[in-house]
């Protein structure tokens, strides 16, 4: 982990480089709603609870920050109170700045989402008996926009499942299908969306030297989530699911990962392979 990897960021959004000895346990946002619904999580002494950019952002797009506003801070300051450092980049560029300790990042996104944090924070819950009609609207239409990416990767996604059904039920079988190593396939569509992701940005990645190890957790994660999904009948993408698959890029070798939704959780545990990086 490289110094300026995680960056600690403050409800003022000031950014400071920031190192530490202890093992990160990458989050997902069920963790912090926790703490506001009597399930706080507990962790041992050299542990620390790491929010990610991607957290923020599904908080930050969520209905919740418009509909119960008490919940949405009492979230934030979960996260303050309990969380280590943020990674206060998107996963993309967080395995990249872990490949290349020279990749450019760029901070101005996350900035202005704390930005929308420091201002709802600064609001007075016992002063109001509902958040302002017109900062509500503005917020719903900002939640609408920042949601079609996942709302379109869900939407993709199921459209292409009844062909790949077919095709497993009338040729392979579910459990050839299930056996077969498909990691090789989830590399190929791992390098085509960081190409894409790259595709304005002065950048190119020399693949010929890129450390496959670094994002095993992410690889394994895959293979099992889609050959769940590809073998399931009935069960189909959620928007949410996007954010959740793509979280779990954050986890290096070094890195622990929790997460209290309950299918994601099953992925993790009843993998041998990956289990290990579970945090019980």
């Amino acid at each position: 982990m490289t110094e300026t990897s995680k960056l600690k960021v403050n409800i003022k959004v000031e950014f400071e480089s920031y190192s530490d000895t202890k093992t990160s346990i990458i989050c997902d946002t069920n963790v912090w709603y926790g703490f506001n619904q009597g399930n706080p999580t507990e962790i041992e002494e050299n542990f620390t609870l790491t929010p990610t950019l991607l957290t923020l952002a599904e908080l930050g797009t969520s209905k919740v920050i418009a509909h119960d506003l008490s919940l949405f801070q009492s979230t934030i300051k979960a996260i303050y109170n309990n969380g280590g450092a943020i990674i206060a980049t998107d996963p993309i560029a967080y395995t990249l700045s872990q490949q290349d300790i020279n990749y450019p990042i760029n901070l101005n996104g996350t900035k202005k989402l704390l930005e929308i944090f420091s201002k709802v924070m600064s609001l007075k819950i016992d002063e109001i008996i509902e958040i302002d009609d017109d900062l509500k609207k503005s917020l719903l239409k900002s939640f609408q926009h920042d949601r079609n990416d996942t709302v379109a990767f869900a939407n993709f996604g199921n459209s292409k499942l009844e062909n790949i059904r077919r095709n497993i039920n009338t040729q392979t079988g579910k459990k050839k299908h299930i056996q077969i190593d498909s990691l090789e396939i989830i590399k190929d569509m791992v390098k085509s969306i960081f190409n894409d992701y790259l595709k304005d940005k002065n950048y190119t990645i020399n693949w010929n030297i890129f450390n496959w190890d670094r994002i095993e957790f992410f690889l394994k994660i895959t293979e099992t989530f889609f050959k769940k999904l590809e073998t399931t009948k009935g069960m189909k993408i959620k928007p949410n699911d996007g954010i959740d698959w793509f979280n779990t890029l954050y986890v290096g070798p070094e890195d622990k990962y929790l997460t209290l939704d309950g299918p994601w959780r099953k992925y993790i545990e009843n993998d041998e392979r990956i289990n290990r990086y579970l945090y019980k």
